[in-house]
């Protein structure tokens, strides 16, 4: 989960902010 606020997912921004994920690396264990 990604999130432009930094309270989650109350979204405390303003209209039109744009978040840009620049690396993203997934760990998965079987």
């Amino acid at each position: 989960v990604f999130t432009s606020s930094k309270y989650g997912a109350y979204f405390a921004g303003s209209v039109g902010s744009t978040l840009c994920i620049d690396k993203v690396e997934i760990v998965c264990e079987k």
